[in-house]
């Protein structure tokens, strides 16, 4: 009888193990940095923005703002899985290799775009904006600030954009 409740025990104990193994190699769902933001109803005094030559597309943005202080942050590592949208529905994972964080509660974030994109983003962060420029493929996106705010992504033709 006891060697009966000695293998129960020696399976339950294994079972635990192998289930908690199991559970361990599942990856934590992505996150998503912005989403598409409704722009502000248009005023009659508010004259209409002309569409920049360079400029593909664009559409207004919000950010996750808990997810962009975590990004801020250069201690928070492991970071959770990160991902954006650019246009067209497709989403990509970002695997972030630097984040320099400074007093004033801005940081510098570098990283590559995780297979089987290729590509790279720097992002500057400053209290709650975020702007930078993301190289994928041969596509060129930027994050702007509008105002009050208010952030843009934005599709660039490279062959149009002015020099700095």
């Amino acid at each position: 009888m006891a060697y009966r409740f000695s293998y129960f025990i020696l399976a339950a104990v294994f079972g635990g193990v192998c289930s908690q193994i199991s559970w361990a190699d599942e990856r934590p769902t992505p996150k998503s940095l912005w989403q598409t933001a409704l722009p502000p109803p248009a005023t009659a005094d508010q004259p209409a923005t002309m569409r920049k030559p360079w400029v593909l597309r664009d559409r207004e943005i919000a950010l996750d703002l808990p997810l962009l202080q975590v990004l801020k942050d250069a201690g928070a590592r492991p970071h959770p899985r990160i991902t954006i949208e650019l246009f067209d529905g497709a989403n990509y994972e970002l695997d972030i290799t630097s984040t320099v964080s400074r007093s004033n509660d801005s940081a510098v974030i570098r990283g590559t775009f995780k297979p089987p994109s290729k590509g790279d983003f720097t992002f500057v962060a400053s209290g709650n904006l975020l702007v930078g420029t993301m190289q994928l493929g041969d596509r060129l996106y930027k994050t702007e600030h509008i105002a009050n705010g208010r952030l843009r992504l934005l599709e660039i033709d490279p062959d149009k954009l002015p020099p700095d």
